[in-house]
């Protein structure tokens, strides 16, 4: 789930020459992760995962994060729309199946947890999922998330469900005798 691009070589005229010449194509493979959210993360020092605004620069930067080789400024200058669309696109895009509902918001304050990656990767701990997944694309890691609270929400209910009935039906033999 890595995102391939090529971004074109520019074509210049040494003076000094009289000749063109052009540079190499870069190639560049990228993974949006929560590796690459915690190195972000820890330069920046706030969470990546807000609404607020990035530079330019801090935009670059992620993009270094998320390279899997060594990325040379002059290549962030051939960056187009195009390209940078597909980075979005990428990003924003699920890579899963699964497809959640989304659950309704509580009344009051409407002040949300700050996810960061120390959040993130305190539930891999406490749900159990296998460190591989710090690699995965970060929606599904996140889609995963989701789906296990759900499930342990769900089975909890379950399971509270029936005590409180075995619960009332004991207490309504007690009063019967």
């Amino acid at each position: 789930m890595d995102l391939y691009l090529t971004i074109p070589g520019e074509e210049f005229f040494d003076q000094e020459s009289g000749k063109f010449f052009r540079t190499n194509d870069t190639h560049l493979v990228l993974r949006h992760t929560l590796v690459s959210v915690s190195k972000w993360e820890a330069k920046y020092e706030r969470t990546f995962l807000s609404e607020s605004e990035k530079t330019r620069d801090e935009i670059f930067d992620y993009i270094r994060m998320m390279s899997q080789t060594p990325i040379d400024d002059a290549v962030f200058s051939r960056f187009n729309d195009e390209t940078n669309e597909q980075v979005v696109a990428y990003i924003q895009k699920k890579h899963s199946a699964s497809r959640l509902m989304q659950r309704p918001q509580p009344e009051g304050n409407g002040r949300k947890e700050k996810v960061t990656s120390e959040l993130m990767y305190y539930w891999m701990v406490a749900l159990n999922i296998p460190w591989e997944a710090q690699y995965w694309h970060l929606e599904r890691l996140l889609t995963l998330v989701e789906i296990i609270q759900r499930k342990n929400e769900a089975a909890s209910a379950k399971s509270n469900r029936g005590r409180g009935n075995s619960a009332a039906m004991a207490k309504q033999r007690r009063a019967m005798g």
